[in-house]
């Protein structure tokens, strides 16, 4: 209903939710109180009736407006608030956007049950630059996350949603800071469910405070913001630069290496007076938020960072001569108590994917690198948190395994480098990381890489997965 300047009454019945509005009309010298008044709203015309005020005054009187469904039936007792979706999107740290042409609800949206809420949250070093200390804490990106969803719960309720039935899905690197909310004391309250897209925090990749402090300390060097001053000085020489500056110091350190690992990351903050990662959280940590849990992979998760390898000249053969040290720098992340200990999991890593240990890897084995990536990136760690939330709260898990069209998704992630699909598979044709979320959300983007197809398959998949999540917003 458009805004009235009026005195109203709400009166609740049995039958229906009713309102009374009162409007004042002063007439002086009028015995004639003049036709039934009408009023066209967006629902439609109401009638109401001339009333007069002990002093004389004209008012009209509109009684037993209904201003909401009935609350009758499931809606007795209750304020008919929708469960709020709040999404984070993914992009290693680095890039990404929630704006609607990347991550549009549409689909969503045809349920018509649920609120969905997008954010953007600082990237890079923006998001992650550290000192260690309180000038420059770091985890920014993080503290964005639960700046918006205290938001949520102050202010979500003006838009129809239910601050009380909040879930926080995130895929990816999304997904890794969406499921740091399940060990934070001040997430407690905040939100009520969990939905995690190929990615949390336990991922090998998903928290590398070495890489981050490396980073941060390369980026002062690069824009002549270092040399023995104290943080409070060095915050304030950063402050002082030009963005596109502090950008290019920042595009020069990813130039430098393939998709993984990662510079910029949530990083272990124990220096500071109110750290958000004391320590690194591992399988062992103990949740503080004991949520349930929807979670999944893709069946082929690891072929976006396969061919970022993969495409990469002569690649295989220094995969070849230098097995061990690759494993340990792209596969463990560096997560191991020593060298022996690190040779021991590799010699097993690749008895286990490539064959005996004097075999050589060749691209014929694309896939079996792709499966590799897919269980050591994303498959272990989701196997990991699910064990421990299973033990508070329900779970559930899936794996998506429809096959799209074609690899957009890929095409957009890698660009170029995606003719490497032509020395690994010719014929390569699977569930990329990705696939689950594009299903979920209609990505405008693809549409300018390749002209939108929509099969019947297609249609009964979106469906079908769009309505187990949306199930699971609502129910928990």
């Amino acid at each position: 209903m458009k805004q009235m300047k009026c005195f109203y009454s709400r009166r609740f019945f049995e039958c229906c939710c009713l309102l009374t509005v009162f409007a004042i009309e002063f007439v002086f010298g009028s015995s004639d109180l003049g036709p039934d008044p009408e009023v066209t709203l967006n629902a439609g015309t109401v009638v109401g009736a001339w009333r007069k005020s002990p002093s004389g005054s004209r008012y009209r009187q509109f009684l037993r407006l209904p201003y909401a469904k009935p609350p009758i039936g499931e809606l007795r007792f209750k304020d008919n608030l929708k469960p709020v979706l709040v999404f984070v999107h993914g992009g290693g740290y680095r890039s990404g956007v929630s704006a609607s042409f990347y991550y549009n609800p549409l689909h969503l949206m045809d349920t018509g049950d649920i609120v969905v809420v997008s954010f953007n949250y600082r990237l890079n070093l923006f998001g992650f630059f550290t000192l260690g200390d309180d000038a420059a804490p770091g985890n920014l990106a993080v503290r964005d996350s639960l700046a918006l969803l205290q938001w949520v719960q102050k202010e979500i309720r003006f838009f129809g949603g239910d601050p009380k039935r909040v879930t926080v899905a995130g895929h990816s690197a999304g997904g890794a800071i969406a499921s740091y909310l399940m060990y934070a004391p001040e997430a407690a309250g905040l939100f009520h469910a969990l939905i995690l897209l190929s990615g949390n925090i336990l991922c090998p990749w998903a928290m590398q405070s070495t890489n981050t402090a490396e980073a941060s300390q390369r980026v002062l060097e690069s824009v002549g913001c270092h040399g023995g001053k104290s943080s409070d000085d060095i915050v304030e020489c950063l402050q002082s630069v030009k963005v596109v500056v502090l950008q290019k110091a920042e595009e020069a350190l990813e130039r430098k290496g393939p998709l993984l690992p990662f510079y910029w990351t949530p990083s272990v903050d124990s220096g500071t007076s109110t750290p958000m990662f004391p320590q690194r959280i591992t399988k062992d940590t103990p949740l503080v938020n004991k949520v349930p849990l929807m979670m999944g992979v893709t069946r082929d998760d690891g072929v976006v960072t396969a061919f970022s390898h993969l495409a990469t000249k002569n690649y295989l053969n220094k995969l070849n001569s230098t097995w061990d040290e690759e494993c340990a720098d792209y596969l463990l992340f560096g997560d191991f108590a020593d060298s022996q200990d690190a040779k021991r999991r590799c010699d097993a890593i690749r008895a286990e994917y490539f064959g005996p240990d004097d075999g050589q890897i060749s691209f014929d084995q694309g896939f079996d690198f792709i499966s590799l990536l897919r269980d050591q990136l994303f498959g272990i760690c989701s196997a990991d948190i699910a064990s421990n939330a299973l033990k508070f709260a329900p779970v559930y898990a899936y794996s998506f395994e429809h096959v799209p069209v074609d690899n957009s998704f890929l095409k957009l992630f890698l660009g170029s480098r995606v003719k490497a699909t032509d020395q690994i598979a010719p014929e390569f044709d699977g569930s990329v990381h990705g696939s689950d979320v594009t299903t979920l959300f209609r990505l405008f983007i693809l549409d300018f890489t390749r002209k939108p197809v929509d099969s019947a398959l297609m249609s009964r998949v979106r469906s079908n997965f769009i309505s187990r999540v949306v199930n699971f917003v609502k129910t928990g």
